[in-house]
């Protein structure tokens, strides 16, 4: 069986064991149709923090609370503490 830790490359699955090749791959392709049409995490991200600095402007005083999917909740939630000038409490 393949290492746990294997790569995927041309030739097959790499680890560090021995030479292992694909018996069954699956897909998720969930989100393949065209009419799925996502920004980028660098638009999403500047659509977030807009969002925030608009929001700060009506009312300073907002909590934000952030859960996301798609960008990764590292980048949105840093987003949103660079937006408003606060801090993020990440667990």
């Amino acid at each position: 069986s393949a290492s746990s830790s294997a790569r995927l490359t041309d030739a097959g699955a790499v680890g560090d064991g021995p030479m292992a090749l694909l018996d069954v791959l699956y897909l998720d392709t969930t989100y393949a149709a065209p009419r799925w049409n996502f920004p980028s995490q660098e638009e999403a991200v500047a659509m977030l923090a807009e969002v925030v600095r608009l929001e700060m402007a009506r009312e300073p005083l907002t909590l934000f609370l952030v859960g996301s999917y798609q960008i990764g909740k590292e980048k949105a939630i840093d987003a949103v503490a660079r937006a408003s000038g606060g801090r993020a409490l990440l667990s």
